[in-house]
């Protein structure tokens, strides 16, 4: 925990709830607000998978450690509050319960409230074939609770308001962003060898690398593809799909250090966004899919229309991102397309690159709590924020 005081007259965001190294979104808002002319952050965020938390994790030890360091903080933000010190709140993704306790402090107080939805507990219960889920609950109670709501895009803003009853003023975009790392240097040259798809990431059932891996199947005799998957738990994946995967995947222990991955994603050819239109796929990329076009990789994802003019990529051979009709068949088609024309993937690459640096930098997330940061302090001056004198 990092809290720093300068200013006064500075517009103070306490940031705070869980943070984790795989969610990298927790780390590009902390950096962007660091960014933004008049605005000060005080870093609140618990890492619990940092440190001896990595290996303990889950036990009691664990929780324990966590619930006294959780206390502090909220005596801590108490204090501030009281002091007149903290202007908003930002909840990280997924954090209903530290919401519950923060509303607490800050709403006697008039101190609003923003929480980041991320993604969509609503969605996860849909997915998982449930009309109701407490997790579904929770973020329709936090939504309706809330001052302000963060949503990664246009289309999922919109989602929101229609399934909470929101307003869509309240309902800030605030784009998914890479770290500077993924567009400080040029991605290396590919030297020779085979065409190399690959996957990064956890093995969930809306990541779709069942379909992956049945696309691997299909163009299992063509000697020149190879197809690599980085994350944990492969054996995870093989039980579910319920066969071994095809002599032409390999499996690679997930990477967690930008560096090391940076240099793993450039030395492959094709990568994957989320390959089955489930869960929300349809309203947004993953961090996956940015990571990739970050490094000048042509990128496929599942056919979506509420994402295809944000990427331009329903022809599957221009634009920004290669949309897919979500089949194996359809997949292979693809991987086979980008083989066989490496000019018309380094473009779309490019492509891909370029609209990372305009539309999901940490500088463009910035720009978006800029552009939003100082109308929540002209409400506040109506009351609607407790100022400092």
């Amino acid at each position: 925990m990092t809290v720093m005081l300068k200013s006064a007259n500075r517009f103070r965001v306490a940031v705070c709830g869980d943070s984790e190294v795989r969610y990298p979104r927790d780390r590009t808002i902390r950096e962007a607000l660091g960014r933004v002319p008049g605005v000060e952050m005080l870093d609140f965020t618990y890492r619990i998978d940092g440190g001896v938390n990595r290996w303990l994790r889950g036990s009691r030890v664990s929780m324990a450690w966590k619930g006294l360091v959780r206390r502090r903080i909220l005596r801590r933000m108490r204090v501030l509050v009281q002091r007149r010190q903290i202007d908003a709140f930002l909840l990280m993704k997924n954090n209903p319960s530290m919401f519950a306790a923060v509303r607490k402090i800050a709403e006697p107080s008039g101190v609003p409230t923003i929480y980041d939805l991320w993604v969509s507990r609503v969605l996860s219960a849909q997915r998982d074939g449930l009309q109701t889920s407490p997790q579904a609950q929770q973020e329709r109670e936090i939504a309706m609770r809330s001052e302000w709501l963060l949503a990664t895009t246009e289309p999922y803003r919109s989602f929101y308001a229609e399934v909470h009853g929101c307003t869509l003023e309240k309902i800030i975009v605030t784009p998914l962003a890479v770290a500077d790392e993924w567009t400080a240097s040029p991605a290396c040259r590919r030297g020779p060898g085979p065409f190399v798809v690959a996957y990064w990431g956890s093995y969930l059932k809306q990541h779709g690398v069942d379909v992956a891996l049945e696309a691997a199947r299909l163009l299992g005799n063509e000697e020149d593809i190879v197809f690599r998957f980085f994350g944990d738990r492969p054996e995870d994946l093989v039980t579910s799909t319920g066969a071994a995967p095809p002599r032409n995947v390999d499996f690679v222990p997930r990477i967690t250090k930008i560096g090391e991955l940076i240099r793993a994603i450039d030395g492959v050819d094709l990568g994957f966004g989320h390959l089955r239109l489930i869960h929300d796929a349809h309203l947004m990329l993953p961090n996956k899919a940015m990571e990739g076009m970050a490094r000048g990789k042509a990128v496929v994802h599942v056919s979506s229309p509420e994402l295809d003019p944000l990427y331009d990529g329903s022809g599957g051979t221009g634009g920004c991102v290669c949309f897919y009709d979500g089949t194996p068949e359809g997949l292979a088609g693809r991987i086979r397309h980008f083989r066989d024309n490496p000019v018309m993937a380094a473009t779309m690459g490019a492509n891909a690159r370029q609209c990372v640096e305009r539309h999901h930098s940490v500088d463009r997330l910035a720009a978006a709590f800029a552009a939003t940061l100082p109308s929540l302090g002209r409400k506040g001056a109506q009351g609607a924020i407790h100022r400092s004198a």
